[in-house]
């Protein structure tokens, strides 16, 4: 399957340790505009609030019908080099400035799933049957990283620490995110110095040039240095997955010196943010305003050619401003073809052609006319049936 009908990315972003604000009109768009959505999950905290939107019975439809997988690992690279977990390995701990990477994965995976599986026992709205079975049908979407995923990435990561630009450059980003520091670049002075396989230690002018102090220079550094072994480990899902990684939306720029053949158009972000305009001009409100969600007609949906019209649609949309947009998805041409296609347009058309049955020689004009009018000079437009007709009937009022 091609690359870009598939993304992993997550819906949610983590607030605290134990809550998250999950976006119910992103993980739609994303069902709709890919053939398979990986959720990269929290935790599974998405879970109630997946239950909020399509109800029981429409997610255990919408997890059966195999177009909706969830990640739910504890894959993730640390800074070791001050922590408890250097002292267990029988080795010294680093002063700051210095740092050793590592691949951090949970002890038992099994455990991990039980333990973020208990999220469904404090959803209040369905029975200790629906629970048990609501787990099974998450366990059965679950996918599952090979025992030794994240290796690739580490070891990517820790050649590209010695190469000082794509340092300065994921520094750069760093100082700018954390302290508002802009187009510093030039500015920044970095030498990596490699201690040992796992150990590397970092000087900088950033106290002397910037004023931060030694355990904030550590600290940025360690963010910048941890944000490459970020990305790698998104490219390493990416193939594992063979998806694309929302992860690129935000940080597409420091694709492009990593991987030549990476071009913007492949930042599944950009499709998004074309579907996000499109609603706005359709002046469509809020999921969590409208109701629930219709699983069964969704799922209808994404399987009809105007869903993957519409998706074609989209990729083309960039040269168009808004107002081109809103005139060719608005115009009175593009309704009427919509009114007369339609079950009521269609019982009309129908009316129409049995009134001029009743006149004398009517059934043939009807039969060469009318039909030539309504399906050929009036033909409709698969994206523009797509957004006016098609999204809004997903919801249910």
């Amino acid at each position: 399957m091609d690359i870009q009908n598939r993304l992993i990315a997550r819906s949610a972003e983590l607030i605290d340790q134990n809550s998250i604000r999950f976006d119910f009109d992103v993980f739609l768009q994303r069902l709709l505009l890919f053939e398979t959505y990986i959720l990269d999950s929290i935790r599974l905290k998405e879970i109630p609030y997946l239950i909020d939107c399509f109800g029981y019975e429409g997610l255990i439809k919408l997890l059966d019908a195999n177009i909706f997988k969830i990640q739910a690992t504890a894959n993730s690279i640390g800074q070791i080099g001050q922590t408890f977990l250097r002292h267990n390995q029988g080795r010294e701990i680093l002063p700051l400035g210095s740092f050793s990477f590592s691949s951090i994965k949970s002890a038992d995976d099994k455990k991990y799933v039980s333990d973020c599986l208990k999220i469904t026992d404090e959803i209040p709205k369905i029975s200790t049957k629906q629970k048990i079975k609501l787990k099974h049908s998450i366990i059965d979407n679950l996918t599952r990283l090979p025992n030794d995923f994240g290796n690739k990435s580490i070891e990517q990561m820790k050649s590209e620490i010695l190469r000082k630009e794509i340092v300065k450059k994921h520094l750069s980003r760093a100082l700018m995110k954390i302290y508002g520091f802009e187009n510093i670049s030039k500015q920044l002075d970095v030498t990596v110095h490699q201690l040992s396989e796992d150990d590397f230690l970092v000087e900088s002018n950033i106290e002397s040039k910037f004023g931060l102090n030694k355990e904030n220079t550590h600290k940025v550094i360690e963010t910048s240095l941890l944000s490459i072994g970020t990305l790698n480990q998104k490219i390493e899902e990416m193939k594992f997955h063979n998806a694309l990684s929302g992860f690129m939306g935000n940080e597409i720029p420091l694709f492009e010196d990593k991987l030549a053949f990476l071009e913007r158009d492949l930042s599944p972000q950009k499709t998004e943010c074309q579907m996000q305009r499109i609603l706005e001009i359709k002046d469509f409100p809020k999921i969590d305003t409208i109701g629930s969600i219709d699983v069964e007609k969704l799922l209808e949906i994404r399987q009809s050619n105007e869903c993957k019209l519409f998706r074609m649609w989209l990729k083309q949309t960039d040269s168009l401003n808004d107002d081109e947009i809103s005139d060719e998805i608005n115009n009175y041409r593009e309704k009427m073809a919509s009114l007369v296609n339609s079950t009521s347009g269609k019982t009309i058309r129908w009316g129409i052609g049995v009134g001029m049955d009743l006149l004398p020689f009517g059934g043939s004009v009807y039969g060469a006319l009318d039909t030539f009018l309504i399906d050929k000079l009036l033909p409709q437009k698969g994206h523009i049936v797509f957004i006016n007709d098609l999204y809004p009937s997903i919801f249910k009022t």
